[in-house]
């Protein structure tokens, strides 16, 4: 298996391959593993079903729909809190003791 960014390709063997996959998507890494590639590694030496293969292509859109939701929360971060401002947290009131 190898990705080519070129062709925006994953490639499972010689002849059958997965694209287009962005390499944003191809890369993105949840919990430390590098989600495709993990999947399709557990999978290696056996001849994927349909349903393996439909559920790459789905894993595949959700990764990249997950990648432009987090863009857009960064930019609406950076719109809120610009030049580096950080918020901070409010302070925790005591209640008095009678």
């Amino acid at each position: 298996m190898r990705y080519s960014p070129e062709e925006e390709a994953i490639w499972i063997n010689k002849s059958q391959r997965f694209a287009p996959v962005p390499q944003a998507v191809w890369q993105f890494h949840i919990g430390g593993y590098q989600v495709l590639e993990k999947y399709l590694k557990s999978r290696r030496g056996r001849q994927l079903s349909l349903d393996e293969t439909t559920h790459v292509g789905r894993v595949a859109q959700a990764l990249a729909f997950t990648i432009v939701q987090m863009e857009r929360i960064d930019e609406a971060y950076r719109a809120a809190f610009p030049a580096g401002i950080s918020p901070t947290p409010p302070s925790r009131a005591r209640p008095e003791t009678p």
